[in-house]
């Protein structure tokens, strides 16, 4: 088979999983298997320098709106996969290996100037570096002579995309990485001009609200609050059966820096889980898929409504899938939570109510749960299908 039959047929294959995977006719292939589907085939395109290809591809993403079985975008892991191609892993990479990155990068987007790709690629590494120079720590523990380097990368990564912004007017991934750049970049009201015209332009893609949910953390300046109102308005701009899942999955994607702070951790417990629980339910009917059952589970463990996570580990049985439960900034592993229910059960106590949540102290509970996890399968306990 010639090389270019053969990437022919391997982009034929992709859009077929892809397209069964959409309907539930593929051979159940893993949440993981379908993502990384299509990170393999851009990188096949990638190195052959097949960039015609890689660009159909792109666009079969967009304008077909390839979903996972979770429903998530495949476009998503497609531009992650982008941003890493031919990148070493770790960090701390020496200068020169930066300078190749560039230059690589530079040599793809004169051999392809139509593209999106390339610039939006070139912005993400002004942007790594950046980040390598800022860290993770608090802004008064960053080297002050790093600031000036800091400034002018996220600003070549700014001016970067928005000499494209015409031409990625129809990728909604240039607003995804725009919002990002701007998170270091500090321009508040290009932030809320770039947010408010991804959202008018491409209102059901997740990535976009991901993206703006993590800058409007308290850490950034924002607030819980902030958070919700974003997550309300991601379900006001959708009004069909996606509209209600949006508000679970801004939540979800947060990660462990929504429980960081331990007041944040009850205050969303007493305000939002009653519409992130009738969110997550929207999820799972619409995409009863284990990945989202998976993470149902964790976030009712964290909210310690007992009776849902029983109830999504009955579902799930032995499909618990752990690439998907929510890494708790308060170790709530799998095996925690399945103990926590068999301390309810064994003392005969029942799911908290929502009003009980503000005065629970878990401490002795949490101790016995504690003692009680074990690394071991499910059983999985239907004791409290009565309550």
């Amino acid at each position: 088979m010639s090389d270019h039959k053969s990437l022919r047929w391997r982009f034929g294959q992709f859009c077929l999983l892809a397209l069964l995977a959409s309907s539930g006719q593929a051979a159940n292939p893993s949440e993981h298997e379908q993502r990384q589907a299509v990170v393999n085939e851009a990188f096949q395109l990638w190195r052959d320098k097949d960039y015609a290809g890689l660009n159909r591809l792109q666009q079969d993403l967009i304008q077909q709106k390839r979903r996972s079985e979770s429903g998530v975008w495949l476009l998503a892991p497609f531009n992650n996969g982008i941003a890493q191609f031919g990148r070493p892993r770790g960090r701390d990479l020496p200068v020169a290996v930066w300078e190749k990155l560039v230059a690589d990068t530079l040599e793809w987007q004169q051999a392809d100037p139509d593209s999106t790709m390339p610039p939006i690629r070139l912005a993400r590494l002004y942007l790594e570096q950046a980040w390598e120079l800022r860290g993770g720590t608090f802004v008064a523990h960053v080297p002050k002579e790093n600031w000036p380097a800091i400034f002018l990368l996220t600003d070549q990564a700014r001016q970067v995309l928005l000499s494209v912004k015409e031409r990625a007017a129809g990728d909604p991934h240039w607003y995804t990485a725009m919002l990002d750049v701007l998170r270091l970049n500090g321009d508040e009201a290009l932030f809320v001009q770039t947010l408010n015209e991804g959202m008018a332009r491409f209102p059901d893609y997740h990535e976009l609200y991901f993206s703006a949910a993590i800058t409007l953390q308290p850490k950034w300046g924002g607030s819980l609050a902030t958070i919700r109102r974003l997550a309300q308005e991601a379900v006001r701009r959708n009004p069909n059966a996606e509209g209600p899942t949006l508000y679970a999955r801004i939540y979800w994607s947060l990660g462990p820096s929504l429980d960081n702070d331990s007041t944040t951790l009850v205050d969303w417990r007493k305000s939002d889980w009653k519409r992130l629980k009738a969110s997550f339910d929207s999820l799972v009917t619409l995409y009863p898929s284990s990945w989202n059952r998976t993470a149902y589970a964790s976030f009712a463990c964290r909210a310690l409504d007992l009776k849902t996570m029983d109830q999504q580990f009955s579902a799930l049985g032995y499909e618990l899938t752990p690439g998907a439960w929510h890494k708790s900034g308060q170790g709530k592993s799998p095996s925690y939570c399945r103990a926590l229910l068999k301390a309810y059960v064994d003392k005969g106590r029942k799911p908290l109510s929502d009003d009980e949540l503000a005065q629970f102290d878990a401490k002795q509970l949490m101790e016995e749960a504690k003692r009680l996890s074990q690394p071991t399968p499910f059983p999985v306990i239907n004791n409290l299908n009565q309550y």
